[in-house]
């Protein structure tokens, strides 16, 4: 009788750890990719953007085991909590877990006085493990809306703008870059949004809508860049920057338009 009972206990609990390995949002606090380093920020802080000409504010609220999440804006409006599982401090590198079992992971670097540049992944496939495998992204990438500039509450608020100007030139199309107008072929075209992470530009003339994605934002003599109308301005913003295939060249006029 003591040998079975131990058999169906060993059993028991080969079923557990099984079952907790298949569970990919379980916390295994013995894993050595999970770090516990102390989180010392503090704070909340804010990046404000445009989407389909509407203002959006993005907030992170930080505390040392956790960090509330707000997105406000007439587009989208959401908040939640993100609990602590790890954090390493080497790697700037946070994971958490909201109480629905989703798990994100977050990147923090450049921390200044008044600004933190952060970078923010759900882990919406394969959760905790996901988060463990995702490693630092790189400085130009454009996936989850890229690295973005977050302020301290406080402090003002700045505004993403382009940082290329002049005007550019190919064999199909005459540019003339700005933040707030760009013209193209002789329409103009006015400024609905910017995404610096994203390096996209997005603009209305008539009932049309503009967006340009930008391959660098260095501004130099030569610049590639995607040029495409929309009839529809929810469908321009489904499109993401590594669908891109219509690369064009410009090249810098150093003539001045009139």
């Amino acid at each position: 009788m003591k040998n079975l009972i131990k058999n169906i206990s060993f059993l028991f609990l080969a079923f557990l750890m099984l079952s907790c390995d298949d569970d990919n949002n379980s916390v295994n606090q013995t894993d050595d990719s999970l770090k516990n380093d102390k989180f010392n920020y503090t704070g909340t802080y804010l990046w404000k953007f445009n989407i389909m000409g509407t203002e959006q504010t993005s907030s992170h609220t930080f505390f040392a085991d956790s960090i509330q999440y707000e997105m406000k804006g007439e587009v989208y409006t959401v908040n939640y909590t993100m609990n602590k599982i790890s954090y390493d401090k080497l790697q700037g590198k946070w994971i958490g877990e909201t109480d629905d079992k989703t798990v994100y992971v977050l990147f923090l670097k450049d921390k200044t006085d008044s600004t933190v540049t952060l970078y923010k992944h759900k882990c919406a496939s394969n959760g905790l493990q996901e988060a463990i495998a995702f490693d630092i992204p790189a400085d130009d990438v454009t996936d989850d809306h890229g690295w973005n500039i977050y302020t301290l509450k406080g402090k003002e608020l700045p505004m993403e703008v382009l940082p290329i100007a002049g005007n550019f030139v190919n064999d199909k199309h005459n540019l003339l870059l700005s933040d707030a107008v760009v013209e193209i072929d002789g329409k103009k075209v006015n400024k609905m949004s910017f995404h610096l992470g994203e390096r996209r530009w997005v603009g209305k003339c008539d009932d049309k809508y503009l967006q340009l994605f930008f391959k660098s934002l260095e501004n130099t003599n030569t610049i590639e860049l995607s040029l495409n109308w929309f009839d529809d301005v929810e469908k321009l913003y489904k499109v993401k920057y590594n669908s891109i295939k219509d690369w064009q060249t410009f090249t810098k006029n150093s003539f001045t338009i009139n």
